[in-house]
């Protein structure tokens, strides 16, 4: 991941979470964090369904 951090215009969620924590607001890091979870296991849950509509991973034959 490339990102400037210069808050509330580069910064990405990940970097905002370890501001909001190092500055003691435990309460927002906290939140960010779970939104940041949240969003990647919709993501997966999102990836499987695609995968299941698409007709499962085709296994690929082992190049000799």
């Amino acid at each position: 991941m490339v990102s400037g951090n210069i808050a509330g215009q580069t910064q990405t969620l990940p970097l905002f979470i370890e501001d909001a924590y190092t500055q003691y607001d435990t309460e927002l890091a906290y939140g960010a964090a779970l939104i940041l979870g949240g969003v990647g296991l919709v993501s997966l849950l999102l990836k499987l369904v695609v995968e299941q509509l698409m007709g499962g991973v085709k296994e690929s034959k082992p190049i000799n």
